[in-house]
């Protein structure tokens, strides 16, 4: 929480939009959408922030952000941010997409850029999973859930302070998600009340959002 603590609302709202037009891409364009950034320089600019604050950002993330989403006995799961720098290329120069996707396109690289990708990891008994968060929307989209409008949730909680949608989004997500998580271990939440209990996260940020 400490690195992020240190950004401003601006900057975290500029990542939310950024990992919205990502996943718009993903939807409209049928990608494939495997380990895409969620934000990179040139789209960081587009979503508003200016060239002072995009430096400011990257400098205060550090390779590595671990924030615990769930933990019981035998499972945990994490939500990571990795910051890093590499080639990575843009659909209308500004929206970051997966290599896979970037060759399959055919679109120019970029050499040397700042890039932040979200992944889940989940420990279970030992098994380690690691799944980019992008990809996971795409996915749960493909099942029937409304991925964007939880961005939108997220995005109107940092901007405005109002989490009320953001619980209904969340409820839904673990519901989309219920049967697979069953299926990985009966330890992992069920519903959103079940989530909360056990989130160090979630436990931080509750008196704001009452999840």
């Amino acid at each position: 929480m400490e690195a992020l603590a240190r950004l401003t609302g601006s900057q975290i709202a500029a990542i939310l939009r950024c990992a919205a037009s990502v996943l718009d891409a993903c939807l409209s364009e049928r990608l494939e959408c495997i380990d895409p950034p969620v934000a990179t320089t040139a789209c960081l600019r587009r979503h508003g922030l200016t060239e002072a604050s995009i430096k400011r950002l990257w400098s205060r993330l550090p390779p590595e952000t671990r924030l615990t989403i769930f933990r019981a006995p035998g499972v945990e799961v994490d939500m990571v941010l990795v910051h890093s720098k590499g080639v990575c290329c843009h659909l209308g120069d500004s929206t970051p997409l997966d290599p896979l996707d970037c060759r399959r396109l055919g679109l120019s690289k970029t050499t040397n850029a700042n890039m932040l990708h979200v992944y889940f990891e989940g420990d279970i008994e030992g098994n380690v999973v690691r799944m980019n968060a992008l990809r996971l929307l795409v996915i749960a989209s493909r099942l029937g859930f409304d991925s964007r409008r939880l961005l939108e949730a997220a995005l109107k909680a940092v901007e405005e302070r109002d989490c009320n949608a953001i619980r209904g989004e969340l409820e839904r997500l673990v519901e989309t998600f219920k049967p697979v998580l069953k299926l990985l271990s009966p330890q992992l939440p069920d519903s959103l009340h079940v989530l909360a209990q056990r989130s160090p996260f979630l436990r931080t940020v509750r008196t704001k959002c009452n999840i």
